[in-house]
């Protein structure tokens, strides 16, 4: 059963954790998923809680059953290229400044069937292959577990809120 809290007329429905804190997916108050651009979406968490970060998303992913996050300069797994279609590079540039670059396949991914399985969400990761105009942004598909780059202001997601630990 998922935990609901309302913050500020803000209703976060709980997804899950991760090592960084409680993953929530951010609701208005009739309890409608918001749908923004990624430079509003990276202002619009609750205190206490942030935008999640491309790896946090993977991290999301790989806890759905995909095959998840490799490091660069590491030894795939037996098993990891055989659907090398789903293989992403990411290359972020998180809110902190901190370029944070890794492989991610979403081979095996069991998509809920529940509000996070149906909707794109923001990552508050840059796409780095664009650092002179910052344009593109980082968001996770909740249907498929892809991770793919999108304009952040002319596209419009959900927004995925992790908690921050105090």
């Amino acid at each position: 059963m998922n935990k609901v809290t309302t913050i500020f007329g803000i209703l976060l429905i709980s997804l899950t954790s991760l090592a960084s804190g409680s993953v929530e997916i951010l609701k208005d108050e009739s309890g409608k998923i918001r749908h923004m651009n990624q430079y509003e979406a990276m202002k619009s968490c609750p205190s206490g809680s942030r935008l999640a970060t491309a790896r946090e998303a993977a991290e999301l992913i790989q806890k759905g059953g995909a095959k998840g996050i490799l490091e660069l300069n590491t030894v795939a797994p037996a098993g990891y290229y055989q659907y090398s279609q789903l293989l992403t590079k990411i290359s972020g540039v998180n809110s902190d400044g901190q370029k944070d670059e890794f492989f991610n396949n979403n081979a095996g991914y069991k998509r809920p069937n529940n509000e996070f399985g149906k909707n794109w969400f923001w990552t508050a990761s840059i796409d780095s292959n664009d650092p002179v105009y910052q344009v593109y942004a980082y968001s996770v598909s909740g249907h498929s577990g892809a991770i793919l780059s999108f304009n952040r202001e002319t596209r419009y997601n959900a927004v995925l809120c992790v908690q921050t630990k105090e």
